[in-house]
């Protein structure tokens, strides 16, 4: 079965200039991410800089990892063909004329899967220093941005598609989260030079 089935294609999803823009935000980010996760592998910083913890390099890690990947799926569009799947299964399944059943458990699992995300990253908070913080609630912010986009239930598409002082909420989510972690990571990289 080809993934045209489910009514995606692998291709460039959103040729606008605003979205070409968020793709180079996402990689740019990426990289001040991957240059603070290697500035704090050298030597040097571990020994001087408390925030070149160990947690401090896996959260640098992570981020690069999480904002590359979303550059590419900012074209690719993925979250769409999860979306086409689960429906198609949930058709083949029967049970796609109970949907909601399904979308209140999704959600309850959601929230529950946040609220232990939000824990591990309070205890995280105690290891890292500021800009790791920071990073941390920008990352807090993308992963809402991009869970709620895939949920694709009536209420979150009307919610993400409304504009708050003319600006599209979609865009309001997505790049509060780029800025924050674009920023943390700078604000690492300028406190290391400065030691």
């Amino acid at each position: 079965m080809s993934l045209n089935y489910y009514g995606w294609s692998p291709g460039i999803g959103d040729p606008t200039y605003i979205a070409w823009f968020a793709v180079c935000a996402y990689f740019l980010t990426a990289i001040l991410c991957f240059t603070a996760y290697n500035r704090c592998q050298q030597p040097s910083n571990t020994e001087i800089c408390n925030r070149c913890l160990p947690a401090s390099r896996w959260i640098w890690l992570g981020l690069f990892l999480a904002f590359l990947f979303l550059g590419i799926n900012k074209q690719l569009d993925l979250q769409t063909l999860f979306t086409a799947i689960g429906k198609n299964f949930a058709r083949q399944q029967g049970w796609y004329a109970e949907r909601q059943k399904y979308q209140a458990v999704f959600i309850a699992v959601l929230a529950l899967a946040s609220v232990v995300i939000l824990l591990a990253f309070a205890f995280m908070f105690r290891l890292v220093g500021m800009a790791e913080r920071l990073a941390l609630m920008g990352a807090a912010v993308g992963v809402t941005f991009v869970l709620v986009r895939a949920s694709s239930f009536h209420h979150m598409d009307i919610f993400i598609c409304g504009r708050q002082f003319g600006v599209k909420m979609n865009w309001i989510l997505e790049w509060s989260g780029i800025t924050i972690v674009f920023f943390a990571a700078l604000f690492c990289l300028t406190q290391n030079n400065k030691r």
